[in-house]
């Protein structure tokens, strides 16, 4: 495939990033259960996505009101 062929097909690229990211949270949330306990690993989890959150609410995307 050549690059704008990727890049014009913004759904399967979306759904790429998407896997990406989820693997990426899989493996850290594993490795910080590893290094410094499960106790640590849901705080840290909870925190992430109370921030995620946060960041969510304070910068909508834009033409949303």
């Amino acid at each position: 495939m050549k690059a704008a062929e990727i890049m014009g097909n913004s759904k399967q690229l979306r759904r790429l990033e998407s896997m990406t990211a989820a693997l990426v949270g899989v493996f850290f949330f594993f490795a910080i259960v590893g290094v410094f306990g499960l106790r640590f690993a849901i705080a840290g989890l909870a925190v992430f996505v109370l921030c995620a959150v946060v960041v969510c609410v304070a910068f909508p995307p834009q033409g949303s009101e």
